[in-house]
């Protein structure tokens, strides 16, 4: 399967702007890089609006870009993931993360755990307290040998912008997903902590998983774990998505617009299982380890980090980004902005991060499109390797 990071050059507090702009962005990775059913797209951070405090303009009041987001989705029955500025009760901002799947379905809100305090973004936003997942779904495509298994594709660079591109393979088998439990359902471990089940073998974890059909992945603990927590009495860990894992879905969406509530906006016969699990993350949140190893620890093999991060600490994202790929042994997609706004300069460069620290592709400083192929079954491959994620002690 394929993720495509769209690296816009956003414009400032221009809301139907710059979903004109990543529209035609994803129109472009349609035409020439193969987007197509079943795939990630993942836009920066604030695409919609830019870094912005101003909360009168920049918030998403009308749900146009949640609409956006679920009705981009679901026409090109892709994974997309996308930021925007949403009013809380308190009426103080959430940097929210939200993913629409193939069927134009919300499956996963995420707020920004840690505010950018230096930037004085906490002074206008309020943190969230929840890691969270979702489910990247492949389409089944059947074989001449009658085998259902993931669509697979190679990586095409993006030669209007200077995208990197990927050649290893990905094909994996996506197995039965008939019969499986929902997300919220957990048949083992009672009231355990994630680390707990690591720690006990009640959870199989990221490397035994991965040959286990879809409904054996839900009985084996991959369900809601509002128990975790993430620091004193923050909630942790929870799966988006109630009934979603482990269920193949054959057109759940209903035809016609989408609302604002998320609803899917396309019917389809096609029918989708797990790929991988996503846990989506926000810029500054890079900083903090912790935030990725309690997404590894829920199941976590890919992270998303939506940044608008400076020019003038570029060198920092990158060490990061590798740093956490490789102690979690995990792929780490970086989508960054591109060009400036009224008070920094971007420097782009997007990249994909492989499970060992290696680059699965970059791309430039223009805006463009970057396509890179991730194989679920060499990250599982490296974890049953060598694996260092069953030696975790969270400590304190």
């Amino acid at each position: 399967m394929r993720a495509h990071l769209i690296q816009m050059d956003t414009a400032w507090e221009d809301r139907p702007a710059n979903r004109r702009r990543a529209k035609a962005l994803l129109d472009r990775a349609t035409q020439t890089q193969g987007l197509a059913p079943g795939d990630l797209a993942v836009l920066p951070e604030l695409f919609d609006t830019g870094f912005s405090f101003n909360l009168a303009v920049t918030a998403d009041a009308d749900g146009s870009t949640q609409r956006f987001i679920c009705e981009e989705a679901g026409r090109r029955q892709i994974t997309l993931v996308g930021s925007r500025t949403v009013l809380g009760p308190d009426g103080r901002g959430r940097n929210r993360c939200t993913v629409a799947g193939p069927d134009g379905a919300i499956i996963c809100e995420y707020d920004k755990v840690h505010p950018f305090s230096f930037g004085k973004e906490g002074e206008h936003f309020t943190g969230g307290s929840r890691v969270m997942l979702f489910e990247w779904e492949a389409p089944v495509v059947e074989d001449p040998t009658g085998t259902s298994a993931a669509a697979s594709g190679q990586a095409q660079p993006d030669p209007a912008g200077g995208g990197g591109s990927v050649s290893n393979s990905a094909a994996s088998q996506a197995g039965s997903a008939a019969g499986g439990a929902g997300a919220g359902a957990s048949s083992t471990g009672g009231g355990m902590t994630w680390a707990e089940r690591v720690r006990s073998g009640l959870f199989t974890g990221p490397t035994e998983a991965a040959q286990q059909s879809a409904s054996q992945q839900a009985r084996a603990g991959f369900g809601r774990a509002g128990a975790e927590r993430l620091g004193p009495g923050r909630p942790g860990p929870e799966r988006a998505g109630p009934g979603r894992a482990g269920l193949a879905r054959a057109g759940t969406g209903a035809a016609g617009g989408s609302s604002g509530s998320g609803k899917g906006v396309v019917a389809s016969s096609v029918a989708f299982v797990p790929y991988m699990r996503v846990c989506p993350t926000i810029c500054y949140d890079l900083r903090f380890p912790e935030l990725y190893r309690y997404g590894m620890l829920s199941g976590a093999e890919v992270f998303t980090v939506i940044a608008n991060w400076p020019q003038a600490r570029a060198a920092h994202r990158r060490a990061l980004c590798v740093a956490r790929a490789i102690e979690n042994q995990a792929v780490v997609l970086c989508v960054n902005r591109a060009g400036n706004d009224p008070h920094l300069k971007y420097a782009g460069e997007s990249f994909a991060i492989g499970p060992k620290g290696e680059t699965l592709g970059e791309a430039g400083p223009e805006e463009c499109v970057l396509s890179v192929t991730i194989d679920a079954a060499s990250v599982r491959a490296w974890r049953a390797e060598f694996p260092a994620w069953r030696d975790v002690k969270l400590l304190g």
